[in-house]
């Protein structure tokens, strides 16, 4: 039996999420996201070092897991036919926080904006045959 991740861990995988081009961001967090045809939306994160030393990147990682760990399951309820996602979250180049509301605010606001966005990609790429 294989024990269910609820992170991105592969390479090809954080890379099909990011060429979907379905994405959001306010100033602290972009959030790229895609279906993943599994029973639980999971979660990649991925920092530059130019972000700043280890310990800055993985307390940035840590608040933002938590963070995710909060506001996913809200998710569910306030996007209508909700269906589990592939997430990656990049650090935004406007500006920094090291305050855990912020990151919950911010991933609520855009969690909700990337699954409305992909949900209008799919229907966009498979349109419904006009019946006459």
């Amino acid at each position: 039996m294989v024990k269910e991740t609820f992170s991105i861990k592969k390479t090809s995988e954080f890379k099909e999420v990011f060429q979907r081009k379905c994405s959001g961001s306010d100033g602290l967090l972009i959030v790229y996201g895609m279906p993943n045809g599994r029973k639980n939306s999971r979660i990649g994160l991925s920092v530059s070092k130019r972000f700043g030393g280890s310990v800055v990147r993985v307390r940035w990682k840590r608040l933002v897991r938590e963070a995710f760990r909060q506001v996913e399951p809200g998710l569910k309820r306030t996007v209508e036919n909700f269906q589990p996602m592939d997430f990656v979250i990049v650090p935004g180049k406007a500006r920094r926080s090291d305050f855990m509301p912020d990151f919950q605010k911010s991933l609520q606001k855009l969690l909700q904006s990337v699954a409305k966005k992909s949900k209008r990609d799919i229907i966009n790429r498979n349109p419904q045959p006009v019946q006459e």
